[in-house]
């Protein structure tokens, strides 16, 4: 028997591992639910944009200031 955790490894036994390797339930929710979400986005994205749609222009966030009135 060795009692080596090194040396044990490295006679065939392969890595050693944690008690648990499995991924949780929880986060394979929170991995399911981010999922859901970005397709739900881009689909309310493309919802939004009809065809032939112009987004706003950079000329359209611009203010109209009144003539100046130097001196």
């Amino acid at each position: 028997m060795i009692h080596d955790a090194h040396a044990a490894a490295g006679a065939g036994n392969g890595p050693l591992l944690a008690a648990s390797t499995e991924i949780s339930g929880g986060v394979k929710f929170l991995v399911l639910l981010g999922v859901l979400a970005s397709i739900m986005q881009g689909s309310f994205v493309v919802a939004a944009s009809g065809f032939g749609r112009v987004w706003p222009s950079a000329n359209s966030a611009t203010v109209q200031l009144p003539p100046a009135k130097l001196k």
